[in-house]
């Protein structure tokens, strides 16, 4: 299935992958216990890094040959171990310049600029251009694109620039003169991509695309060699890493400091499919894996120093791909309207639901055929109601479809337990996910696929977790599509947590940006509520974990969602899936479907 034809790089798709010498098992079963190095080093041979980072196949060449000569003299172990470490220092190290340039690259100098460019429905052969594995889906899906009428994509492409300006003013935030917007689609997006190109470049902004993501980014291959270039990663090399980093980040200053923002085009539509890394492939000790996070703590807030989140609009929005297989054009169509919903008469209705959870002290959710939530939210007091708001009122300009309110829960008083049966974040699938919860942090973790498996994948091996985020995701036109389709499993988190109410894991929503007030559009209260107590655990600095995973429960599968006030009077919001909170009846009525004209502007 996942076979393009005359494409490079279709090693990394199955079935191809799983019977070469790439694939640890087939490597170990080949040659033992250094088999799995050896096929990590066939991996890098095989790459596309030397030529677009190094800039000379030198260093691969040396590297195959080496290999080739370690598999023939019947080399031991630490041998070929002492080879790899002396390529992978050298591969690091242009890991993270590489990172900074694709950042501030643009215009004919921007590969995949130049690639939009040429495409085109008649001749796919510029795909081969993104050397990377193109699979059928992605031709298909290429072709589909195409087909559609100019007007409509361009209709869509002005939608998801419209909404990203709208950013800067839904976040109370100035973009100056600042005019570079990091821009990222997936293969087979190209004609809508090259829209939104256009329309950028009409809104006099400038496009730093970089590279495109695919279909099947998430299989064996990556999960398999995601950390092959880590092992024996020391804390002096990550200290040499951040200096060259920060190095690079300096030297352009000046283009970073003119990023205003990003937008990205997702897609979705892969069956659940639980992927762990082979026996064999190399993997992180718990210090090693402590020193990657640290890396990447350390890029982030090297490169918030040049790109501050406080001044940054983006948007977001994810469209059906072919692997929904018959569904796909009834989908695609429902979807496509979805995204272009205005949701200016949903963001009263959420003001009104605001309004309420401000005289609030906690939320009570309790679960409801099957689900065993049972979960208490502390919600922070506020000191001038009259100027002064607990949560955030959100449309559809950051993230589309529309809608959301939000807020960062105190930690000390939510407790209790969230269930979720089955969910899908970031790519990885999650079965009966339970999360017990003191005091905001995440005491016990468990789901069917194990404790080890949640650790790595939705704690990234974190020995003390708190949530960042308690929203109310309000689009009930996504929720009944989810509901009709069967898409709990499929979704991407930009839609499912909209959904339900979610609790995120991780850092809050303004990570970086706590300083920075921000204002609802509709009753010009400053939301208050912009951190908690978490970046403070280990001491008065504020320390970040790095992620921000949203886990929604989807309404059919809650039996109450109540406000409880400091008097003990409740307020009840949803019950029984449905919301009842006075004055807010047009949040139900996308429970009816859509079908009534009112998604199409």
């Amino acid at each position: 299935m996942q076979n393009g034809s005359k494409y490079r790089f279709q090693w990394q798709l199955s079935p191809i992958y799983e019977k070469s010498e790439m694939n640890p098992q087939v490597a170990f079963t080949k040659w033992g216990d250094k088999g799995p190095l050896l096929a990590a080093m066939e991996v890098e041979g095989k790459s596309r890094w030397e030529k677009d980072c190094l800039r000379d196949g030198q260093n691969r060449d040396q590297l195959l040959a080496k290999r080739q000569e370690l598999i023939t003299s019947g080399a031991a172990y630490p041998e070929i171990e002492k080879s790899w470490q002396e390529y992978c220092r050298q591969r690091r190290l242009a890991a993270v310049k590489d990172e900074v340039r694709q950042w501030v690259v643009a215009g004919t100098k921007n590969t995949y600029e130049q690639i939009l460019k040429q495409a085109e429905p008649e001749n796919l052969d510029w795909l081969a251009d993104y050397q990377l594995p193109i699979a059928q889906a992605e031709i298909d899906m290429c072709k589909f694109w195409f087909a559609q009428p100019l007007a409509r994509l361009r209709d869509m492409a002005g939608h998801i620039v419209a909404a990203f300006l709208h950013g800067f003013i839904s976040q109370s935030r100035e973009r100056g003169q600042r005019r570079r917007v990091r821009f990222y689609y997936q293969v087979g997006q190209e004609a809508l991509a090259k829209e939104v190109v256009l329309a950028m470049q009409e809104k006099g902004l400038v496009p730093v695309i970089t590279c495109p993501k695919s279909m099947f980014g998430r299989n064996q291959f990556a999960v398999d060699h995601q950390f092959d270039l880590y092992r024996q990663l020391s804390a002096t090399e990550v200290t040499e890493l951040i200096t060259a980093y920060q190095e690079t980040l300096a030297a352009n200053a000046e283009e970073l400091r003119d990023t205003c923002g990003m937008i990205g085009i997702d897609q979705f539509g892969q069956k659940p499919e639980t992927i762990i890394p082979a026996t064999h492939s190399l993997q992180l000790d718990s210090r090693e894996m402590e020193l990657f996070y640290q890396l990447q703590l350390e890029k982030m807030k090297a490169e918030a120093e040049y790109v501050k989140p406080s001044e940054l609009s983006f948007c977001k929005i994810t469209f059906p791909n072919l692997l929904l297989e018959e569904q796909f054009p009834e989908l695609f169509e429902k979807f496509f309207a979805l995204n272009l919903m205005d949701s200016t008469e949903y963001e009263w209705e959420q003001q009104k639901l605001i309004d309420a959870m401000d005289l609030c002290e906690k939320i009570e959710i309790k679960g409801i055929e099957g689900n065993q939530t049972d979960l208490t939210v502390q919600l922070f007091a506020i000191k001038d109601p009259v100027s002064q708001t607990k949560f955030l009122n959100c449309g559809g300009d950051l993230n589309i479809p529309f809608g959301e309110v939000f807020t960062t829960p105190k930690l000390k008083g939510t407790e209790g337990i969230l269930h979720i049966p089955h969910i899908c974040l970031k790519g990885v699938f999650y079965h009966n996910l339970f999360l017990q919860i003191k005091d905001g942090i995440i005491l016990k973790a468990d789901c069917d696929e194990g404790e080890d498996y949640i650790k790595k994948n939705l704690l990234q091996n974190r020995e003390q977790v708190g949530f960042g985020e308690f929203a109310i995701g309000t689009n009930t036109y996504a929720a009944t599509l989810t509901e009709q389709y069967q898409l709990d499993e499929r979704l991407p988190i930009l839609i499912y947590e909209k959904t339900g109410p979610h609790l995120a894991v991780g850092d809050s929503c303004f990570a970086r940006a706590e300083d920075r007030p921000i204002y609802n559009m509709y009753d010009h209260k400053e939301m208050v509520c912009r951190e908690n107590e978490a970046p403070y655990f280990n001491g008065p600095s504020r320390q970040y974990y790095g992620f921000h995973t949203d886990i929604t429960l989807p309404y059919h599968q809650i039996l109450y969602l109540r406000g409880r006030t400091k008097t003990g009077e409740l307020i009840p919001i949803i019950e029984n899936g449905r919301f009842v909170l006075a004055g807010i009846d047009k949040l139900n009525q996308g429970f009816a479907g859509i079908g009534d004209g009112r998604q199409v502007q």
